[in-house]
This record gives structure tokens, C-alpha cells and sequence, in this order.
């Protein structure tokens, strides 16, 4: 609640705000909390903060994968990014994995691959093999 309270005295004495008809004021204000809250409100709920990992610790799919992306010269490890969905009552895992452009190379354009699997490892395996599909 402090937080909103911060957020409306701060919108209160700005500039723009205090620029605008009052009955504006009021809509400009409900809609900037309300998508506030909206946001807040997505981050509390449980499982919807993506985790993130480099798979890197056990060999898989993705160790082949950032091999590939070694030799071409990225300095650094593709990070997979997931989040925990409800699937007829079990828990399944939305995988994602962005591969930036190579910055010395034009051909590599950069890839953003999603997928999911039973667990967030699983869902990497299967990213990291459509990856290299699409490289190699």
C-alpha cells in the first residue's frame, strides 16, 4: 500500500499531470495504478517469475549447443529462461532460450526458440536441439 501511496503522490506533482483537466487527472491516475497493481500482482504470483540456468552442468543438448556457439566465438553461455504452467493438473514448463546476433558474423542473426517439457530440464533439451537444428 505504501508503494501505491509513493506512486500517486509522485504522479500528483508532476509536471504533466498537474498540466492536464482535473477530470482527466483522476482517469490518468486510476490507470497508472491499476496497471501498477496488475504488474505487482503477476510477480507475487507463484511460478510466474521466470527462473533461469545455463544447463551447462550436466552434458545435454544444451552443452552441445553452447560448444557450437564457442567455436563460432560467443563469449558467453545461452541462458534459458522458464516458467512453471499448470497442464491438466501437473506441473509442465514453458522453456525459452535467445541466442543474441553474433556481432562479427552477419549470418548469425540471433534465434529466439520456445518450447516446453515436464521439467525445465527437459524443456532445455528439447530449445537446444531445435537451436542447432536451425544453425546447422
Amino acid at each position: 500500500m505504501q508503494m501505491f501511496t509513493h506512486a500517486f503522490t509522485f504522479l500528483h506533482y508532476s509536471l504533466p499531470y498537474n498540466c492536464l483537466p482535473h477530470s482527466l487527472n483522476f482517469f490518468l491516475t486510476y490507470d497508472i495504478l491499476s496497471q501498477e497493481l496488475y504488474t505487482l500482482l503477476q510477480m507475487v504470483t507463484l511460478g510466474a517469475l521466470p527462473r533461469s540456468d545455463t544447463f551447462l552442468a550436466v552434458f545435454g543438448t544444451p552443452t552441445l549447443l553452447w560448444r557450437v556457439l564457442n567455436s563460432v566465438g560467443y563469449a558467453k553461455p545461452p541462458c534459458y529462461f522458464w516458467r512453471e504452467v499448470a497442464a491438466e493438473g501437473q506441473p509442465w514448463y514453458d522453456v525459452r532460450v535467445t541466442i543474441p546476433a553474433h556481432a562479427d558474423n552477419p549470418q548469425w542473426q540471433g534465434w529466439s526458440i520456445e518450447s516446453d517439457g515436464q521439467s525445465p530440464w527437459e524443456g532445455a533439451q528439447v530449445v537446444a536441439l531445435e537451436a542447432l537444428s536451425e544453425i546447422c
